[in-house]
């Protein structure tokens, strides 16, 4: 890792915040290009773009593609440090271009004229595809990025989608990241929420850039009842969220400008009042759970008349031009302390986490029905584990009927629960119940690597 060259620019901040104290919804922050504003305006973060190849549409305050032009972006970090703000830069080597060879030695020269240290995180621009070439070179950009410099977080981005579909690991593929970035332009609340839901269980932070600028025309609309919607469910899952306020009716000034036209100031006036809201907001234990209806899951019956299905929790890593699929383990379960829950890969489980000491009390809840409604003898099975190093205890039960549990088991051996209706049923609930406490805080309390259930036809 280079060490970083010592000028005026380069001197220590005075900012009380440090660089990486983790965004919560709490904190907002507005995204572009540098403009004094960054610093002097009332946000707790900023995100600003550098472009690190020369660009026909590149300002003076992007450029980041040469050292005069890395030196200047990083004296604008330091103002910005030095007022408390934390900053995400968005590394591009031009709009909507994909990631090169070139463009990750111009990103490594970049850094060399930046604090790095002084950085919330980077992104690999912005808006990606998910298309077999593009995928590989953000895994690889990724990769030569870590290797440099290993302590500094660096983001994915993927393209945003008329229903809120680019979720990694789903029907896109997952990247290595340390966090995420998403900008959903078009989607509802309830598009928004199911998309907020998968990215929350990989675990990684997330951070949402609201769409706040009136368009000229239909494409890329400012809707408010979007824009409330989306807020709602920042404000639940507990995602910063950073405004892009830009005036496309004045030459692309920005809305807290004098000039900015009635419209995109009218716009700003709620991103200053969604601002002021979100700081009263009192932290407290998320409310993230769901519980009834959720849809069933059909056993699969083979050639010699059985019936078994499992629920497995493999992710999408390749890929695959897919769309989002008809349904999924999270539409199909009722989760009780879905904030502990991480979706893992490699191997591909849920860990069951702590966020710090606390008791933790959660539940997955599943049922599985025959396809015509045959009457079988049911068992289910689970292959779990408690962490050798957590205080943790787990109760699989199952009903025919409901939450009407019949028969349940603590047992465990070789990894694995099982435990089989007492009667012939067409259908079969689950619910695996895990209850104790990490040894630290984040450290996993047990893991979960698939929910299983079977059965025998009655002549």
């Amino acid at each position: 890792m280079n060490t970083p060259t010592t000028d005026s620019a380069r001197a220590e901040p005075g900012a009380t915040v440090s660089a990486r104290e983790p965004l919560t919804h709490r904190n907002m922050g507005v995204y572009g290009w540098w403009d004094p504003y960054f610093w002097e305006g009332p946000f707790d973060f900023v995100i600003a773009q550098a472009f690190v190849l020369p660009h026909e549409s590149l300002t003076e305050v992007q450029n980041g593609s040469d050292a005069a032009g890395a030196k200047a972006w990083n004296e604008r970090l330091m103002k910005a440090r030095a007022a408390g703000k934390r900053v995400i830069a968005i590394v591009t080597p031009g709009q909507g271009l994909p990631p090169t060879d070139e463009y990750d030695r111009a990103f490594a020269a970049f850094l060399d004229h930046v604090n790095v240290e002084e950085l919330y995180a980077v992104s690999i621009s912005e808006e990606h595809t998910a298309d077999a070439s593009r995928h590989d070179a953000l895994v690889n950009s990724y990769n030569r990025l870590k290797e440099r410099h290993p302590d500094l977080p660096v983001y994915q981005w993927y393209s945003n989608t008329s229903r809120g579909d680019a979720i990694p690991g789903f029907n896109w593929p997952l990247l290595p990241a340390d966090g995420w970035i998403i900008n959903e332009l078009f989607a509802d609340s309830s598009d928004f929420e199911y998309e907020v839901r998968r990215y929350r269980m990989l675990g990684k932070p997330i951070v949402h850039i609201v769409w706040s600028s009136p368009a000229l025309d239909a494409t890329y609309p400012c809707q408010p009842s979007v824009f409330d919607g989306q807020l709602r469910v920042a404000e639940k899952y507990d995602l910063p969220c950073a405004f892009f306020c830009l005036d496309l009716y004045s030459n692309r000034k920005w809305g807290w400008d004098d000039v900015a036209t009635e419209p995109t100031r009218k716009v700003f006036s709620r991103v200053l009042d969604t601002m002021q809201k979100a700081r009263t907001i009192e932290a407290g234990t998320p409310e993230w759970d769901r519980g009834e209806p959720f849809l069933s899951t059909a056993l699969e019956k083979n050639a010699a008349g059985d019936f078994r299905r499992r629920e497995s929790f493999d992710l999408l890593t390749k890929p695959s031009g897919q769309e989002r699929p008809a349904q999924d383990f999270l539409e199909r379960s009722a989760i009780r302390g879905f904030h502990h829950m991480t979706w893992a890969n490699e191997p591909s489980r849920i860990e069951i986490k702590a966020r710090d000491t606390e008791s933790i009390d959660a539940s997955i809840t599943l049922r599985f029905v025959t396809p015509e409604g045959e009457r079988c003898r049911l068992m289910a099975s689970a292959g779990f584990a408690a962490e050798p190093a957590a205080s943790a205890s787990a109760v699989f039960e199952v009903s025919g009927n409901g939450y009407d549990w019949v028969a349940k088991t603590t047992e465990i051996v070789d990894g694995v629960m099982k435990i089989e209706l007492p009667e012939a049923e067409n259908q079969i609930y689950t619910r695996l119940r895990i209850a104790g406490k990490a040894a630290e805080a984040g450290e996993p309390v047990a893991t979960l690597d698939w929910i299983e259930a079977s059965g025998v036809a009655i002549d």
